[in-house]
């Protein structure tokens, strides 16, 4: 579902289904502004979205899922967006590496 060369942003279905979609991420600590993690299908459809305020004094962690049906080619991705006003690096940290699921359930 991943290729590395051609769209190594998305993870394209193979298959067409009902899929669980999941997605892990941990902000490093920044207690200014917002983080938002959302699951995007076909760069249209927003499966599921999360946004919250930052933690102060600590990272800030966002977990989501989804259930959706996609067809055979349709692609999934991971977005993510934060206003502390400067770069904040993503993943690598404490808790949670940055992760993107997609799993097959049923036809």
């Amino acid at each position: 579902m991943h290729d590395d060369v051609v769209d190594n942003t998305r993870m394209t279905c193979v298959a067409a289904g009902l899929y669980i979609i999941s997605a892990s991420l941990e902000w490093a600590s920044n207690p200014i502004g917002w983080r938002t993690a959302l699951l995007r299908v076909n760069n249209a459809t927003n499966a599921a979205y999360d946004q919250r305020l930052a933690v102060n004094r600590a990272e800030t962690i966002l977990s989501i899922t989804a259930q959706h049906l996609l067809q055979q080619g349709d692609s999934v991705e991971l977005i993510v967006r934060q206003n502390c006003g400067s770069p904040l690096d993503l993943g690598g940290g404490p808790h949670v590496e940055t992760s993107l699921s997609v799993t097959w359930v049923a036809a």
